[in-house]
Formats: C-alpha cells, structure tokens, sequence
C-alpha cells in the first residue's frame, strides 16, 4: 500500500507541477514567437 501510495501521489503531483511549468512555458515561447 505504501508503494501504491508514493506511485499515485508521485504520478499525480509531478506531472502537475511539469504539466504546468510546461504550459506556461508553451505560452510564453508562443507569445515570443
């Protein structure tokens, strides 16, 4: 259960955080362009 735990928190906490850094970095190379 902790394993499933830390795979599930890790899955969704850091793609969100790199998710997002990625979009504003998306938004910004694509305001520059």
């Amino acid at each position: 259960e902790g394993k499933k735990r830390m795979k599930m928190v890790g899955r969704v906490e850091v793609p969100q955080g790199a998710f997002i850094a990625a979009l504003s970095g998306d938004v910004e190379k694509k305001k520059d362009n």
